[in-house]
């Protein structure tokens, strides 16, 4: 049976800027499994090609309408302004079907053939950002819908194009894709239910009956091999008023964690490697806690428990180009704090900026990642003479114990005391839209395994132990049956029941006998990089009259209406038509000199953060403040310094009193945002740092640093922008710079 799409829907789409193709090929889309599920796996196994693509918060919005105005007010549904034919870059505007239509044929042409499998982590409608167009429950389940469809008709059994091949396709749930948005209640209820025929050509057989209670399941990519678990952060989302954390047995967070670590010890018997993703991520810095304190640690302890399987964590709903560092020595399962009081200020916070993330948040956020980073352990410096003048065989044996305890205090050599989540941008364009695709170490795999269906594909017979699987998954919330122990959390959320009774244990010590899996050591399976793709709208709308930027947009509302929504646009025969619409590299990690990743291991992530938390001023390097900033390594290089700083002091001395203003307004801002912090008072296990204040003479030569901001904003900062922001400079070498890729980092000096 096919779903048609709704008449409000199918009105608007014959509106949409005045281009009637792309309401044909949009309505022409069947609204449910396309193809059918029964054939979509019947054909020739496809060889494995050790990729595998990301992408997230697509927002396609039906209402869109090219030239309208990008103000709060109109939200690019009417009036006239800067509205590109793809879409309005730098503004809160969702993306138009055009976006939507010509990024699936983008994908058709230059990836389908070369990828394994598809990570699609939620946020698939429109926002509710226009008072005079609400947003329906229908209309987010026509738009989620829409998507499904594309997504079945180009990596299905390719029946519309007659093409064959199967690549899995693993969904899950945005912050928006539920109605009222970020609100969902514990399962099974209607948008469970719903989904599990949205995406039922995606969901194996055997997990149907646990998705419909909690929208959660996994797929077998690479069948016996490697695992996708699509998480639930619905429910561990603390803008989610229905739930309360993961601390009570009562609570549907906590019987997600139960259900995940029963399905890992079952994969850990098979010997099958585990990739985790999810829409809203574990954020938790001083600007930002996404997710309750509870499901937190019960998440990340679990994390730990299981790192020999798992390969990586990917999330989105952010829209910012980023990863996080996890610290296992902030997990305190028997001190969860109750996820309320001031608490709740962010929950209401977040939900009053319909999930989004501020400019100005952002700023602070990657502030507060930078400043807990400059906090990480470092290995000691190499010297081969002792600080007393003592022999120099006394002094490297000095040095061995010091790197011995550097070891220690990171969790072994593959640096186990810590988990990385990586963040990808997205495809709605608050900045511009982006893709991701990831490589992986295919070295052990059968290179003609079946990529083509999960472990438990769509018309197999459940075999008995799967079913018994099922109907123990099938449980109500309240059981009291529990995989381990339980026991109480001091001040947990509502309820007081946590998942073990072993709330003390020192996490990274945990399966001592266990390899490290492949997010930690390099081997099978293990995440070599990835390309981040992005589509430069400014070019591509092709619709402006000045090629120069106007409004930053980057003001105090939460509404963005873009750099160009004061700029002319050309009027009657002199009107541009958009060019077609290609994505182009970014960057790419295994080729990038900056970051210097030489995997997406976890100690290649944790060398790269201690880079990004240096503070460089003057020549020389620290991790907290000038006054403390003092690197043996630098030495060589501080008279060289000295001298162009002499050449340059005549420019600082005539550039003083503009630094200064501009620094003023800078620092204004961040104090601002600072003071407004309606969780400034949280209470968890983060340290607290103190903000850095850049002077004129103290200006950011981290290239690392600034790299890292640039690219949080898929570049659509520009490097003024950036400078006022953070602080940070443009730079350029002041020695020769062979040894990005290692643990030290050149002195760099601005432009």
């Amino acid at each position: 049976m096919w779903i048609s799409w709704s008449p409000v829907v199918l009105s608007l789409l014959a509106s949409v800027s005045g281009t009637p193709v792309q309401v044909v090929n949009y309505v022409d889309v069947p609204a449910v499994a396309l193809p059918p599920a029964s054939r979509m796996h019947l054909h020739e196994p496809r060889k494995l090609q050790g990729r595998f693509l990301h992408i997230t918060d697509l927002h396609p919005d039906p209402f869109y309408k090219v030239h309208s105005s990008t103000e709060e007010a109109s939200a690019c549904h009417r009036g006239s302004g800067s509205a590109g034919y793809y879409g309005a870059e730098t503004t809160d505007c969702d993306s138009p079907l055009t976006l939507i239509d010509e990024t699936f044929r983008w994908i058709e042409t230059h990836l389908r053939d070369s990828i394994d499998f598809v990570v699609w982590t939620g946020d698939s409608a429109r926002h509710s950002n226009d008072d005079e167009i609400l947003r329906t429950a229908e209309q987010v389940l026509d738009e989620n819908t829409f998507l499904a469809n594309k997504f079945a008709e180009l990596f299905g059994d390719g029946t519309a194009s007659g093409v064959g091949g199967h690549v899995p396709v693993v969904p899950t749930f945005g912050n928006n894709d539920v109605s009222p948005h970020n609100q969902l209640a514990p399962g099974p209820n209607r948008w469970t239910k719903a989904y599990s025929h949205i995406w039922d050509m995606f969901i194996p057989v055997a997990q149907r009956r646990d998705f419909r209670r909690g929208g959660w399941f996994y797929v077998e990519v690479i069948p016996g091999r490697l695992a996708v678990f699509s998480l639930n952060t619905m429910y561990f989302f603390q803008s989610n008023e229905q739930v309360d954390g993961c601390a009570s047995s009562s609570e549907p967070g906590h019987a997600h964690l139960k259900w995940l670590r029963r399905q890992l010890k079952k994969l850990r018997e098979r010997g099958v490697k585990a990739i985790f993703i999810g829409h809203v991520p574990p954020a938790r810095t001083e600007a930002k806690m996404s997710w309750y304190e509870s499901c937190w640690h019960e998440y990340m302890f679990l994390a730990q428990e299981y790192r020999d399987l798992i390969v990586g964590s990917m999330f989105g709903h952010m829209n910012i180009d980023h990863f996080m560092l996890h610290d296992s020595d902030e997990i305190d399962r028997s001190a969860v704090e109750a996820d309320s009081g001031d608490a709740r200020g962010v929950r209401e916070s977040e939900s009053a900026a319909d999930g989004l993330v501020s400019i100005k948040s952002a700023a602070q956020y990657l502030v507060d990642l930078r400043q807990a980073w400059a906090q990480l352990p470092r290995p000691s410096r190499n010297s081969s003479t002792s600080e007393d003048n003592g022999p120099v065989e006394t002094a490297k044996k000095r040095e061995k114990h010091r790197s011995k305890s550097y070891i220690d205090e990171i969790g072994g050599e593959w640096a186990e005391r810590y988990a990385v989540s990586l963040v990808s941008p997205s495809l709605i364009p608050n900045y511009f839209p982006t893709l991701r695709v990831f490589e992986y170490n295919l070295t052990g795999l059968d290179l003609h395994s079946s990529v083509d269906a999960p472990s438990e594909p769509v018309g197999r017979a459940v075999s008995g132990e799967q079913q018994v699987m099922v109907d123990a998954h099938a449980r109500p919330w309240t059981s009291s049956a529990v995989s381990t122990p339980a026991a109480t959390a001091v001040g947990g959320d509502r309820g007081s029941t946590s998942m073990t009774s072993d709330s003390t244990i020192d996490c990274h010590t945990l399966s001592k006998s266990r390899p490290p899996g492949p997010a930690y050591s390099p081997q099978t399976l293990t995440l070599l990089g990835y390309t981040q793709y992005f589509a430069n709208l400014t070019d591509l709308n092709n619709d402006f009259v000045s090629a120069s930027p106007g409004d930053d947009g980057a003001d105090a509302s939460r509404w963005h209406s873009g750099k160009h929504r004061e700029r002319p646009l050309p009027q009657g025969e002199a009107r541009r038509r958009p060019k077609k619409l290609d994505f182009e590299v970014e960057y790419r990690t295994q080729d990038d000199d900056v970051f210097g990743l030489r995997d997406l291991t976890v100690s290649s992530y944790l060398q790269l953060a201690r880079r990004i938390g240096e503070y460089c001023h003057g020549g020389k390097c620290g991790v907290s403040h000038p006054e403390t900033c003092t690197r043996a390594e630098f030495e060589a290089e501080e008279k060289p310094l000295e001298e162009e700083d002499a050449e340059l002091d005549g420019n600082r001395e005539e550039k003083r009193d503009e630094d200064d203003t501009r620094l003023s307004v800078s620092k204004g801002r961040k104090n601002k945002h600072h003071r407004n912090k309606k969780h400034k008072n949280k209470k968890h296990k983060n340290k607290k740092h103190k903000s850095h204040k850049v002077g004129p003479r103290e200006r950011e030569v981290n290239e690392a640093w600034f790299t890292f901001v640039k690219r949080a904003f898929v570049g659509t900062k520009d490097d003024d922008e950036l400078r006022d922001e953070f602080g940070v400079s443009p730079l350029v070498s002041s020695c020769p710079c062979s040894s990005s890729r290692t643990e030290e980092s050149c002195v760099r000096r601005r432009r």
